[in-house]
């Protein structure tokens, strides 16, 4: 046997493992903005750089709701999931899908929907329904390569569909390096133009590598 793995198979006889991982991981995290900081910041930033502007305007707006497109491996509903009363996430590869039902098969406040976001999100904005609690959408639906799901980049549908069921959200757009320059993907200015048509009291600001979307207090 490996030692890791022996090491891991007697720290969770031990019931230390999740804590010692937890541990390292925000350890790892913290080196790895760092270094992002000391390089100038380029793109993309860190997966914690993303999931601190979630729940910065979580709590700037008392969201209570998070609603993500593309859910990938799960890492961001399983970074947020102490943080929202209810996550909706949803995939387009049916691989993925299930491997993220899996994941979260045992947490009843993660909601998983499969197909294409940009008709998927009303489906979603359905169940929310009325709600008067606020919720912050995190838009990361897009192809990104890899093993992400190949199709049309849904943005112009998602944060139209937003912003005319749910014009005082929070939403916030992942990978604004791609806007204008990858196929099917709108410009910034064009999404700008959206905004003002349909919710013309909302801010729009770009940092860190992320469109923002947000109401006026």
């Amino acid at each position: 046997m490996k030692i890791k793995s022996l090491l891991k198979k007697i720290a969770q006889a031990l019931g230390v493992y999740h804590s010692i991982r937890n541990r390292l991981k925000a350890y790892r995290d913290k080196r790895e903005l760092r270094e992002w900081r000391e390089l100038g910041k380029p793109v993309p930033p860190p997966h914690m750089v993303k999931q601190r502007a979630i729940l910065k305007y979580a709590r700037e707006f008392k969201c209570e709701a998070l609603v993500e497109t593309g859910t990938y491996l799960g890492d961001m509903v399983a970074a947020m999931i102490e943080d929202f009363q209810t996550i909706h996430t949803i995939e387009l590869d049916t691989a993925l899908f299930h491997s993220a039902r899996k994941r979260f098969k045992n947490r009843p406040n993660v909601l998983l929907y499969h197909g294409d976001s940009g008709v998927v999100i009303n489906d979603v904005l359905s169940v929310i329904g009325e709600s008067p609690g606020r919720v912050v959408f995190w838009l990361d639906g897009h192809y990104s390569g890899g093993i992400t799901a190949t199709s049309k980049c849904p943005l112009v549908e998602e944060v139209r569909t937003i912003l005319t069921r749910r014009p005082h959200d929070v939403i916030l757009i992942d990978d604004v390096h791609c806007f204008g320059v990858a196929k099917d993907y709108p410009t910034v200015q064009s999404i700008e133009e959206m905004v003002v048509g349909l919710s013309p009291g909302a801010k729009l600001q770009v940092e860190d590598n992320i469109l923002r979307i947000f109401p006026t207090l």
